[in-house]
């Protein structure tokens, strides 16, 4: 080739060097311009998707007390569009602690008496305002116009066993009272109505047959009505000369039970035979003021009453003593209701004089240990003047002082698994969940240890005796491999869960009474906190102590746990301080973490070991990052006395934490906020508080002698347990109500 060509060549080379350099600058450029759209195309999704799922939190929260169900479809919603957010999970927690299925507003006024339907369809309300209004429970809308009657107010509603006529009762206490028959097809009021007596007529109750009605008036009388004629049969019944509240049948018919009060102030109940209009046995007293409500057991064995003094009493009704006292409602208990299967109570009360500026308790009740179930059902204003079961027992209905009807769901309303645990008398100390969770153990006050079988409630064996001379036992601890019990006291226990043999006793010599034992998470290594202030490690093989005490508080260790990875070990002291520890080196780690200004009750880690948290005399949780040694966050508040014992779920993402005046309160450990309402019922500190591995059960030992088990499985299920909960999933006329335009439709619960 010749010079020019060899030139020519070059020249083309370096043109398409150029060319390639100058594309590949040009495929460079847009793809990073590609990038970057991509990127803050990205960035604006997800602003839209925060922006939206914020919204719905929002709508959430507003409407929670007023359209239950929508709130919860709305925070799933919420949660879809930001599953990231920590915001987005609290508000399905909010949600799925809420109790309530709807709110029915009525015309005006307060709703003083509520009814199902025997087939349950149907829910009847009598306002103050004079109307009744029947309500679809499916669909939560009212049916038809509204029944109206002559007279105000309507203070009861009852159906018949058939459920095709519908009585109410009105007229207040001066007024001349009726009762109205209507009929529930058609809406039309049934012949005259039925009156007699002076005064209001407060109660009406249909005979298990349907064919007499019961009628109670404000003379102090009980009128009993033939149905089909409607003739008044026989003289009415003296039932009490300060007047008479309420009436209800047996379930076999054959009895009557009217709750007044005498006019000397003094509350009571009648029963009376049916069939010969005669009073049976003396008259029950029932305090002072009057009876508001009665009610029979469905197998009738039992009579409730609810009474002006805030008690609701329970009766034999075969021997007519008193066979329980329920305290604790908070006002006049306005009405009572047993559930179907009558191992339920559910009480309706309202603040006595103030009652239309109280707040509507409702309050389950377990019938036969006599406890509460739960925290109250509250509205928002007024009283609660009626409740009702549904005829299958899922859905209680409250009439509230401020004029709507709420339906709550009966079961999850309960929050208690069942009747408290009781063992011996005296406080329970400690409670602690197996690594299987099939095994409950408490320690008590009087030196026994107890095993309960976490499936049946049922107490495991007799009660062990305790590693004490009498005194209590304060601490309980499974081994990891769940076959090793430690119990703590005068000194420390370990025994064999297999041979229920005990396999060797610590003796802690002069460190006095042990208040804490934590095993390590590999099961080789215990340790102790005691009372003289040390911190004591002990090889459970050898069952030595290892190495000299760990110098704790100034005056006493109130409880140890170890970290997930058994590095480290953390002391709560009666000196308001934490200190974290090196389990090998056996020194201290950094400076003690000041917790309080009075005594750290309880340490736990969270499952990950990056979260300590610490329950103090003060009334506070303080959570640390064990890493800084630096609080996160403020405080958690809200206690009304000391905090003694502290808790992780397994996920680490909720806290428990008990207090001095009986209250268990959960908290969401991202937001620092409470998870639904304070759990109530111990009528003791409680003492221990204990998550079973699968997070789905809550454990709380209390002074009060109980260990009470809580359903918390929304906290581990929450979506699949709200959809349960809604029963369906938000439709498409909702999304596009509440979600900001842009983002296309979810189904939201399959």
């Amino acid at each position: 080739m010749d010079v020019e060509g060899v030139t020519q060549q070059r020249r083309t080379r370096r043109i398409v060097r150029v060319v390639i350099a100058a594309l590949t600058v040009l495929v460079l450029a847009a793809s990073s311009l590609a990038i970057l759209a991509n990127t803050q195309r990205l960035k604006a999704i997800h602003e839209l998707d925060v922006a939206a799922s914020g919204q719905l939190i929002s709508q959430s929260e507003l409407i929670g007390d007023t359209n239950p169900i929508l709130s919860k479809l709305l925070s799933i919603a919420a949660w879809h569009i930001n599953p990231s957010s920590s915001e987005a999970r609290y508000a399905m927690l909010s949600a799925a602690a809420l109790t309530g299925i709807a709110v029915l507003s009525g015309s005006g006024g307060s709703a003083n008496s509520v009814a199902f339907s025997p087939d349950g369809k149907i829910l009847a309300s009598g306002d103050s305002d004079g109307t009744v209004g029947l309500w679809d429970v499916s669909t939560y809308r009212q049916i038809g116009t509204i029944l109206t009657s002559r007279i105000r107010p309507v203070t009861s509603v009852a159906f018949s066993p058939d459920g095709k006529i519908l009585a109410s009762a009105s007229g207040g206490a001066a007024g001349a009272g009726t009762v109205q028959l209507w009929d529930v097809a058609t809406h039309q009021q049934i012949a005259s109505p039925l009156t007699g007596g002076s005064g209001g007529v407060s109660s009406v109750a249909f005979s298990p047959d349907g064919k007499i009605l019961a009628s109670e008036t404000n003379d102090g009388t009980v009128r009993l009505w033939d149905v089909a004629t409607h003739q008044q049969i026989g003289s009415p019944l003296p039932a009490g000369s300060g007047g008479v509240s309420s009436v209800a049948f047996s379930p076999d018919g054959r009895t009557l039970a009217s709750g007044g009060s005498l006019s000397n102030g003094d509350a009571i109940v009648r029963l009376w035979d049916v069939g010969t209009h005669q009073q049976i046995g003396s008259t029950l007293p029932a305090g002072i003021g009057d009876v508001r409500s009665v009610a029979f057991s469905p197998d009738g064995k039992t009579l409730a009453g609810g009474s002006d003094d805030g008690t609701v009493r329970l009766w034999n009704v075969a021997t007519h003593r008193q066979i329980g006292n329920l305290t604790g409602s908070g006002g006049t208990v306005y009405s009572v209701a047993f559930s179907p299967d009558g191992k339920t109570l559910a009480s309706a009360t309202g603040a006595t004089g103030l009652s239309l500026l109280g707040v509507a308790r409702v309050q389950l009740w377990d019938v036969d240990s006599q406890q509460q179930l739960g925290s109250p059902l509250t509205g928002p204003a007024g009283p609660g003047y009626s409740v009702a079961f549904s005829p299958n027992g899922t859905t209680l209905a409250s009439g509230d002082g401020d004029g709507t009807v709420r339906l709550w769901d009966a079961a999850t309303s309960r929050e208690q698994i069942g009747s408290p645990l009781v063992g011996r008398a005296g406080p329970v100390e400690s409670v602690a969940f197996s690594p299987d969770g099939k095994i409950l153990a408490s320690g008590n006050a009087d030196d026994t240890v107890r095993l309960w079988d976490a499936a049946t409630h049922q107490p495991i064996g007799s009660p062990l005796i305790g590693p004490g001379s009498g005194g209590p036992v304060n601490s309980v601890a499974f081994s990891p491999d769940g076959q090793t019990l430690a119990s703590a006291g005068g000194s420390v226990q370990l025994r064999d869960l297999v041979s229920g043999r005990v396999i060797g006793s610590l003796v802690t010599g002069p460190a006095g009474a042990v208040d804490s034992v934590a095993f390590s998470p590999d099961g080789k290594i215990l340790a102790s906190g005691n009372a003289n202030g040390t911190v004591r490690l002990w090889d459970v093989a050898t069952q030595q102590q290892i190495g000299s005490p760990i110098a704790g508080g100034l005056y006493g260790v109130d409880s140890v746990a170890f970290s997930p990875d058994g590095k480290i070990l953390a002391s709560g002291d009666t000196d308001g301080t934490v200190r974290l520890w090196d389990v090998a080196a056996h020194r201290p780690i950094g400076r003690a973490l000041v917790s309080s200004l009075y005594e750290v009750d309880s340490v736990a880690f969270s499952p990950d070991g990056k979260i300590l948290a610490s329950g103090n005399a003060d009334g506070t949780v303080r959570l640390w990052d064990v890493a800084t040694h630096r609080p996160i966050g403020s405080p958690l508040t809200g206690y009304a006395g000391p905090v003694h014992s502290v808790a992780f779920s397994a996920d680490g993402k909720t806290l428990a934490g008990g207090d001095d005046y009986g209250t268990v309160r959960l908290w969401d450990v991202a937001t620092h906020q409470q998870i639904g309402s304070t759990l109530t019922g111990s009528a003791g500190a409680v003492d221990s508080v204990a998550f079973s591995p699968d997070g789905k059960t809550l454990a709380s030992g209390s002074d009060d002698g109980t260990v009470r088990l809580w359903d918390i499985a929304y906290l581990a299920e929450t979506v699949p347990d709200l959809c349960a909960s809604a029963g369906r999933s938000l439709s498409r006329a909702e999304w596009a109500q509440y979600v900001p335009p842009g983002l296309g439709y979810q189904e939201v619960c399959p």
